[in-house]
């Protein structure tokens, strides 16, 4: 027992998992990997890429996950490989088939890459066609244990060779994540998910869930004889519709994986690839949150794996659970990555050789909602010149008295993006008034990216069906590709830049803004329809005077020219609006970019795009003066312009009547209007059978005459005039349809008439003979 090397790891026999990453040993002895047992002695760093790894056992007591990280893939710098296999069950939990896939699934991979010969095979070929071959290698294995296979890899990757037909049952499921230059292809099957986070924390998944209640799953399970129970199993047995192994299910299960293609940009961060005890208990966007909220913090991407991992564990994960987050912003050279030192304090945000301290968030100034709690922290409200912008919802009265329960949901969604983005990008929220948001940026451009990225995550956000079934809250597809330009609530936004009197309110204590420069941005808002983002001259000047300055910029690298066509439309790549930035009017944090200073704002802009249109002078409400206004939108919408277009043609194309007569021209009488009164009073009385004679001063016939009549202004317009002559119409008509009845009403009876004149009778007598008399 003395002699025993209290250091080493030989004497523990029942060790699943080791992890020295980053870690120095000096003469220590490390076990070896085997089929229950893995070891990590990697750095963190994969092609310049930082990547981090957790995981956990749960309540299994062997191995069933495994992870594969190859950096310079075929020994080429610009290529590196990462996978993730996740076993079902079967012997060992099904540890040796994830030992076997992690083993041999870069073999079979760069033998595929090796066979593309023909221009017309991809790597997303190779990669199906090496998820096929690695299961059809797995069932030989399975069914044929004494199968000779490659001794000498087998012998040098420890390949399990104890696979047997008691695996037969045994699957796994499996993703792989291939990075070639700036280009990644992300093919899997069953349950692993990997997602993205771009632009400032928004998740974007970038691999496909198999699950078996997918119409189409649902489809090629049956076309291949098999069938899903009620409780969603395939056959009644596997929770997924595609994995490796599982040999008794197929043809119903099989190994073709989903590949996707992402073309790397600068404006992404990192991606989590995860098995499902993950996924299980946390939300796509909620993981992006709590790892890019670790990320730009401390730049540690094993910490925020462990995160990711220990928040799994404490909302209820008792499976394995493996999280592994590749930094691809590394490729870009725009990492966040910290001091490599690690006696140096990794909570400090350091660029270069500059330290900034980031101040901890005390409990009061955390938000209520723990959603926006986890984003990064507001910013501090701008002052002096700054973009103001209004946002209001369309019809947004009619919405809540058509579908109240439906709004409910739709209002939540809406306010969620707006406060998401707002964290994301750095604006500050002023003020809500019902579902009317204020809020100020420090500069036009981000800004300009906010209102961008709001429009488009309302086209995704997950609407209830009553608001897509109506006429306001319909998909309409438009432009060239006849893309989706709107769906669900439709925003309108305002943007103004100027000076406002800046004043923190006593109540709220929080900054608040007034004067003439948020009136007008408030009525550019009111300016634009549904969808609509309005901008002022201001704005639009912000970014026209310093176009030339980033066209001879040889830092923004290759920029589109302006192109303005004759209706006054022009695209504006983003490049340009760069220029808002170079003016010194960044605030906050420096720019963590390692090319000149180019802020991520910048970035998303030039690599967006967007488009702008001349409205021309437009006169405001309550503004004595006219403003130019334009509409901008982001490439992505730019379908808008050709349907606002459509909408102003129809509304010219009504045929309106012809004008009866100006508004301005008082064409009745007041007098004669009077003189009608007058005249409706008199037939009054005499089908009222009262006439009265007198002429005295004082009657008071007179009194009840000032009562019966209207008063009529000498200044009244034609509008009032009308109305009070269609009543008296209607009174004359009443008066005079009543003396008529008078007239007739004695001659009810046949013949009461001739009591009335008896001489009636010889007249009638004669008639007769005369009418006799020309017949004959």
């Amino acid at each position: 027992m003395q002699d025993r090397n209290l250091a080493a790891f030989d004497s523990l026999s029942r060790l699943r998992v080791l992890g020295l990453m980053d870690v120095t040993l000096l003469n220590l002895s490390v076990p070896d990997d085997s089929e229950d047992r893995r070891v990590r002695t990697s750095g963190s760093e994969v092609n310049s890429m930082a990547y981090g790894m957790a995981d956990t056992l749960g309540q299994l007591e062997h191995l069933s996950t495994w992870e594969a990280v190859v950096p310079k893939f075929n020994n080429r710098e610009d290529e590196c490989l990462f996978g993730l296999f996740d076993s079902r069950v079967g012997s060992n939990q099904g540890g040796r088939v994830t030992k076997y896939l992690h083993d041999w699934f870069p073999f079979h991979f760069s033998s595929e890459l090796k066979k593309l010969r023909d221009n017309n095979d991809t790597i997303e070929s190779a990669l199906r066609r090496s998820f096929l071959s690695l299961n059809k290698e797995l069932g030989a294995k399975v069914f044929n244990s004494n199968l000779e296979m490659n001794l000498d890899f087998q012998r040098e990757k420890n390949a399990a060779s104890n696979l047997g037909i008691d695996d037969n049952k045994s699957g796994a499921s499996g993703l792989i994540a291939y990075i070639k230059g700036t280009t990644l292809y992300v093919a899997n099957v069953g349950d692993i998910v990997a997602v993205i986070s771009r632009n400032r924390g928004n998740a974007s998944p970038i691999a496909q869930k198999h699950s078996p209640m997918t119409p189409s799953e649902i489809a090629r399970i049956r076309n291949a004889g098999g069938f899903i129970s009620h409780k969603r199993l395939v056959n009644g047995e596997l929770e997924v519709s595609r994995s490796f192994g599982h040999f008794h299910l197929i043809p119903a299960i099989n190994a073709n994986p989903t590949v996707e293609i992402v073309h790397l940009e600068e404006q992404d961060e990192f991606i989590i690839i995860a098995t499902r005890g993950l996924w299980d208990r946390i939300s796509y966007q909620t993981a992006v949150d709590i790892a890019y909220n670790e990320y730009t913090e401390r730049g540690d991407l094993m910490r925020a794996a462990q995160k990711l991992r220990d928040f799994a564990i404490a909302y209820g994960a008792e499976d394995s659970i493996m999280v592994m987050i590749v930094g691809v912003e590394d490729i870009f050279g725009r990492g966040t990555r910290k001091w490599e030192s690690k006696g140096t304090d990794n909570s400090n945000n350091i660029v270069g050789n500059t330290y900034y301290i980031r101040a901890r968030r005390r409990d009061e100034d955390k938000p209520s909602d723990s959603t926006i709690a986890r984003l990064q922290k507001e910013i501090e409200p701008p002052t002096g010149k700054i973009a103001l912008v209004f946002t209001d919802i369309k019809n947004s009265t009619f919405l809540w008295e058509t579908i109240p329960i439906a709004m409910r949901h739709a209002i939540k969604s809406h306010n969620s993006i707006m406060r998401r983005q707002l964290r994301n990008i750095g604006g500050y929220e002023v003020k809500t008034e019902g579902d009317a948001f204020m809020v100020s940026f420090p500069t036009v451009s981000s800004a300009l990216l906010w209102c961008f990225t709001v429009q488009m995550q309302l086209l995704r956000a997950d609407w209830p069906n009553e608001l897509l079934e109506l006429v306001d809250g319909k998909e309409v597809y438009g432009g060239h590709d006849s893309d989706l330009i709107y769906r669900g609530l439709s925003v309108r936004m305002g943007i103004h830049w100027g000076s406002p009197v800046c004043e923190i309110d006593p109540i709220t204590k929080r900054m608040d803004y007034f004067g003439p420069m948020v009136n007008r941005a408030a009525r550019i808002c009111n300016a634009a329809d549904g969808g609509q983002i309005c901008v002022s001259a201001d704005v639009e000047s912000e970014i026209r005077l310093l176009e030339a300055m980033i066209d001879n910029d040889p830092t923004m690298g290759t920029s589109r020219k302006n192109s303005q066509d004759a209706e006054g439309e022009y695209e504006v790549a983003a490049a340009a609006a760069a220029a808002l930035e170079s003016n010194g009017r960044v605030e906050g944090p420096p720019s963590l970019s390692s090319n000149s200073g180019i802020d991520k704002t910048i970035l998303s802009l030039r690599k967006m795009g967007f488009v702008v249109r001349k409205i021309g002078e437009t006169k405001l409400k309550g503004l004595e003066n006219p403003e130019e206004l334009s509409l901008i939108y982001p490439e992505p919408l730019k379908g808008r312009l050709e349907e606002d277009q459509k909408k102003a043609n129809q509304r010219s194309s009504v045929i309106t009547p012809e004008k009866i007569y100006e508004p301005s021209t008082q064409i009745l009488d007041p007098s004669s209007i009077r003189a009608l009164g007058y005249l409706c009073l008199r037939l009054e009385r005499v089908a009222s059978g009262y006439v009265n004679t007198r002429r005295t001063r004082n009657s008071r016939t007179d009194y009840l005459t000032g009562l019966l009549t209207f008063h009529v202004k000498d200044n009244a317009d034609d509008e009032e005039l009308l109305r009070i002559t269609e009543s008296l119409i209607t009174r004359i008509e009443n008066a005079i349809s009543t003396l008529a009845l008078k007239k007739v009403g004695a001659y009810s009876k046949v013949l009461d008439t001739i009591i009335t004149d008896p001489e009636l009778v010889s007249k009638a007598l004669q008639m007769c003979i005369q009418i006799l008399g020309a017949s004959k």
